[in-house]
């Protein structure tokens, strides 16, 4: 059983990395630089702010295949480094992305990035498997809570609700 959560916890780690990325920001970033007069601030976003969350991802399957190999027991150090450093990188990396590509560091990231640096301190009681949930359960929160925030016009529309709502005049 617990082998099967720890798959299922990859899994949803892995899609809701996924969705963090390609529901809202990358293509807002596509928008935001084709309407730039500086494409070129944008195009180094995506060329070095892309490293953290590439290497994000790189260290999140790491994770995944230790715990894996070791859903039971205790995190050791290499294996609660990746859990933790793997999904805190990707994070980063998207929320400077964002903050690149919208002008500001949503708070799901931040708030997110808060939650996956508190599984260190679960590191010691928790077994691998339940590690790894905890951190899928955090992307999850933080892809959700984005799109709720943000609305259905989040890739259109380009800028914060609160200032897209002023120029409109609707929510």
């Amino acid at each position: 059983m617990p082998n099967s959560l720890a798959f299922a916890s990859a899994l949803a780690g892995t899609a809701a990395m996924w969705w963090i990325y390609f529901n809202i920001g990358q293509e807002r970033g596509v928008i935001v630089m084709k309407g730039s007069e500086d494409p070129g601030r944008i195009a180094r976003a995506y060329t070095y702010l892309h490293l953290p969350i590439v290497a994000g991802i790189i260290v999140t399957a790491v994770a995944d295949e230790f715990v894996l190999a070791h859903a039971t027991g205790h995190a050791d150090a290499k294996t609660l480094a990746a859990l933790v450093g793997g999904p805190f990188l990707y994070v980063l990396g998207c929320g400077l992305f964002k903050k690149a590509t919208a002008g500001w560091f949503p708070l799901s990231h931040v708030v997110g990035l808060a939650l996956i640096a508190a599984t260190v301190f679960a590191g010691a009681a928790a077994p691998p498997w339940l590690l790894s949930l905890l951190t899928a359960l955090v992307l999850i929160v933080i892809a959700a809570w984005e799109r709720l925030s943000l609305g259905a016009d989040a890739v259109t529309k380009i800028g914060h609700p609160r200032h897209r709502a002023k120029t409109t005049g609707s929510e």
